[in-house]
């Protein structure tokens, strides 16, 4: 039996862009931020960038709710890629190709980073928050949305707000 299955907890390096291929299908690539458990010799804390592609629905999706700082959890598998470099060299690289996403914080949570980053000017091009939604993305071109109870805890709901209906 073989298995390939990850999954990360961080925090997005950059906004997402969304490219296309020349069949017209829709990808991102972007760094996830994952601090490890401990610290370095000298007491830094020690940060790890994973390369992640996202495909299809999901990469729109993530490009239009999350930015810069938002906490994401990735469901994936590891890929590699081999390449002949300028200089002649094979060179081996390796990403995750996400399968599933699931943003890890609250609307309001995320107003306000996005306030923190635009300034007082919040990015109206951000989707509008009306109903709680609980978000589950898959690049195999579908998507789940199935609607959570109401909870007074915001640890209990953190999806609280979201609403996929407005893209």
């Amino acid at each position: 039996m073989n298995l390939n299955k990850i999954i990360l907890v961080g925090r997005l390096t950059s906004n997402i862009q969304v490219t296309y291929t020349k069949t017209n299908i829709a990808y991102s690539r972007f760094t996830l931020a994952i601090s490890r458990k401990y610290n370095s010799q000298n007491g830094e804390p020690i940060t790890d960038y994973i390369p992640i592609v996202a495909w299809r629905q999901s990469a729109i999706n993530l490009e239009k709710l999350v930015c810069k700082g938002s906490p994401l959890l990735v469901e994936g598998s590891l890929q590699s890629n081999r390449y002949q470099n300028n200089e002649g060299n094979l060179v081996t690289s390796f990403d995750v190709q996400l399968d599933n996403f699931e943003i890890l914080e609250t609307k309001e949570q995320f107003q306000k980073r996005q306030q923190q980053i635009n300034g007082e000017n919040y990015n109206s091009s951000k989707p509008s928050f009306a109903n709680p939604q609980n978000i589950q993305e898959s690049s195999h071109s579908t998507t789940s949305i199935e609607p959570e109870e109401e909870s007074d805890s915001t640890d209990d709901n953190l999806l609280s707000g979201w609403n996929l209906d407005d893209i």
